[in-house]
């Protein structure tokens, strides 16, 4: 980008800010700032390919609406970018489920029959997809009532999902999988642990993170 387009990310990140002071909260703005998270945005693309850095960044940076862009906003806060693209939440980088001890409250629109899809599930493979977030998983294991919960959505009794709680309470669980990254474990979070308006699904990292060191691009 040249110094135009810097300038017209920080006027639009510094008109954001104004009509919502905590917007980027602590975050020094200036035309230089910009310019140098700018100049790592474009040091992770060249790093990792365009297809990856969509993953990376929910959206190439637009002048007229930089905020589109989770990673530009990551680097303005000073955090390093991760080496690999992490799972999505509504097409933006959940950074927090690698980030995060978790759990998670999570929107779930699964499964989804076995077919080509697995570069959309970070190149992970499992038995099927389940579609949590909007993003795809692979789902590795599942229990009992897992698999009832599968033949009751299998039959579009979609309602069936969240309502017949005897079901819920049998506990099921799938282990899902996306791209290189260690599993989660999707259930019911009957504590509410992840402090959700109310009790809901979630993702649980499994064992597999206990030793797990997140590795960042030192860009």
């Amino acid at each position: 980008m040249n110094n135009a387009d810097i300038e017209r990310v920080f006027q639009a990140l510094h008109d954001l800010r104004s009509d919502n002071p905590r917007f980027l909260e602590g975050v020094y703005l200036s035309a230089r700032a910009v310019g140098a998270a700018l100049a790592r945005y474009e040091a992770v693309s060249q790093a990792n390919g365009d297809m990856e850095l969509r993953m990376f960044s929910g959206a190439h940076v637009d002048p007229a609406a930089p905020e589109r862009s989770a990673l530009l906003l990551r680097l303005l806060m000073g955090k390093r970018p991760l080496r690999h693209a992490p799972p999505t939440m509504f097409s933006y980088p959940h950074y927090i489920l690698i980030e995060d001890p978790g759990p998670i409250g999570v929107v779930v629109r699964g499964p989804i029959p076995l077919g080509g899809l697995a570069a959309r599930a970070g190149g992970a493979h499992g038995k099927y997809w389940f579609s949590v977030n909007d993003c795809l998983y692979a789902c590795v294991d599942d229990n009992e009532a897992a698999q009832e919960v599968n033949r009751l959505l299998a039959g579009g009794v979609l309602s069936q999902f969240v309502s017949r709680q005897s079901l819920i309470a049998q506990g099921p669980a799938w282990v899902l999988r996306y791209g290189h990254w260690p599993a989660w474990t999707l259930n019911w979070d009957h504590d509410n642990e992840a402090q959700q308006y109310r009790a809901g699904w979630v993702l649980r990292k499994t064992p597999e993170w206990d030793d797990y060191c997140v590795d960042y691009l030192d860009i």
